[in-house]
């Protein structure tokens, strides 16, 4: 998603005209970033997303999320991740039902259906995560493929359905993230 020239109402920030990848904030961040992650994040991430559309988009998925459990599974690996690609400030918190979140921007259900990844996006700067669809049994879902790239529009098409591991494997998922 492209944010030319538009102000988000979420990160208060002003993006550049010229691209959508030189964003700044319209106050001075606490944690700034320096100019050579921001360059290296330019850089790497048209080569990335050019590797990763030579895999089937399911398998790239999962190829992803694998590697970024591996990057995170250390703390200088989520700490590294945390300052590429997070973006922290006070002004960003929220208080809603009693909870407290670091930002308003949350992932929706069905990026994690099996609690497979907390820890990793927590480490992007997710306020929040909704975990699911969860059914009571196991599932696998739809047949595949099932899940289709729109390039053109940046997009994907899922067809997914509720393939996840049921609710008894995600609750202790759940339980042993919580314990850690």
């Amino acid at each position: 998603m492209q944010l030319k020239g538009v102000w988000s109402l979420a990160f208060g920030v002003k993006c550049s005209e010229h691209t959508d990848l030189q964003c700044q904030p319209k106050t001075p961040n606490p944690k700034p970033q320096t100019p050579n992650l921001h360059y290296l994040r330019a850089m790497l991430y048209p080569l990335i997303r050019q590797l990763l559309f030579f895999l089937p988009p399911e398998e790239a998925h999962h190829f992803s999320m694998k590697a970024l459990k591996t990057i995170c599974a250390t703390a200088a690996g989520r700490a590294a991740v945390r300052k590429t690609m997070g973006f922290e400030s006070d002004r960003l918190q929220k208080e809603l039902w009693g909870l407290k979140f670091r930002n308003p921007v949350g992932l929706g259900a069905g990026f994690d259906k099996n609690a497979l990844y907390l820890r990793e996006l927590d480490a992007l700067g997710f306020g929040f995560v909704e975990i699911g669809t969860v059914t009571p049994k196991p599932q696998a879902g739809n047949e595949k493929p099932r899940l289709f790239r729109l390039p053109e529009d940046r997009a994907l098409i899922n067809r997914m359905g509720f393939n996840n591991d049921g609710a008894e494997a995600v609750k202790a998922r759940l339980a042993d993230w919580k314990r850690s």
